[in-house]
């Protein structure tokens, strides 16, 4: 019987004593004692940080976010640009991080102020030098002077230039003696009229001006037995091988009066640059009364267009 009671208060002892250590060690039964808070991550400017502290009871721990700082803003005055060096517009960065926060615009440099001295002057046959200091920095530097045109103010003209030969002239400077020749061009032809392919004063023709197709003169005034043409205009085209040619005129007189209307025909012969003949025929007009306008159009075909033919009526 006494052992059993013995036992019984030992259980009931070792009970209290484990309710007693958990009651510390449960964070929902404890009352807590936290310690000092620890950082754990420092806040930056744009970053949160943590920090911690623990229950010196039961180990339960909190945390909680500390806010980012923000930048501390430093202004960066501008710097004035010389002709030295490059200037820079106001910015500003964060003296914590450096992070630039306001970017400064680059000012370009300032020109030089320049006074400039002749070390040697520049001639006709030799080059000049020029020596130029900025009066701000000190800078410095040297040109290169060009020659000067020779003083070709006297020409000797060596042989005259015709409308068949080139010219020459001599050129002798003035100051240094240098010589020089020129060529001097040839002169113009001289045609006779404006229709003109042979130079009057060389004899030289000028193929390009011989006209492909000759007509002679107008007016032509024709006569036959009733009535009287004149033909003020001779016209020309080609088409290949084939030649046109238009007549332009007039009646000017009838045998038996104005009022009488009657055709006419217009003998005509197409030579070529060798004298012979290369077409002929008549060309007939309508029925005309003095005053009255014509044209006509003869046709030509196979002609060759390497050469120069003439139109005549005849």
């Amino acid at each position: 019987m006494k052992k059993k009671i013995f036992f019984a208060f030992a259980v009931l002892g070792m009970t209290a004593v484990l309710l007693t250590g958990c009651g510390k060690a449960d964070p929902s039964e404890c009352v807590h004692e936290f310690g000092a808070w620890a950082v754990e991550v420092e806040p930056g400017c744009e970053i949160e940080g943590t920090q911690t502290h623990s229950c010196t009871e039961c180990g339960y721990e909190e945390k909680e976010t500390l806010p980012a700082k923000g930048h501390c803003e430093v202004v960066d005055p501008a710097v004035e640009a010389t002709c030295a060096e490059y200037g820079k517009t106001e910015g500003s960065h964060c003296s914590a991080c450096g992070e630039v926060l306001v970017e400064p615009r680059l000012r370009s440099k300032k020109q030089h102020s320049f006074k400039s001295e002749v070390l040697k002057e520049p001639t006709c046959t030799d080059l000049g030098l020029e020596k130029s200091v900025c009066l701000n920095c000190g800078y410095e530097e040297e040109t290169v002077i060009g020659r000067l045109n020779h003083d070709f103010s006297e020409k000797i003209v060596v042989k005259e230039a015709t409308c068949s030969e080139f010219g020459e002239e001599s050129y002798v400077c003035a100051v240094c003696g240098h010589k020089t020749m020129k060529t001097i061009a040839k002169l113009k032809h001289t045609y006779a009229g404006k229709d003109g392919y042979q130079c009057t004063v060389c004899g030289e023709v000028d193929e390009e001006r011989i006209p492909f197709l000759s007509t002679g003169t107008t007016p032509y005034v024709l006569y036959s037995a009733e009535s009287t043409l004149e033909i003020t205009q001779i016209t020309y085209s080609v088409s290949g091988s084939t030649l046109y040619i238009i007549l332009r005129g007039s009646k000017i007189a009838d045998l038996y009066g104005e009022r009488h209307d009657a055709s006419c025909w217009i003998d005509w012969k197409l030579y070529d640059n060798n004298g012979y003949v290369a077409d002929s025929g008549s060309a007939w007009t309508e029925a005309l009364r003095v005053g009255d306008k014509f044209e006509e159009k003869i046709t030509v075909y196979d002609i060759s267009l390497w050469k120069k033919y003439s139109f005549r009526i005849i």
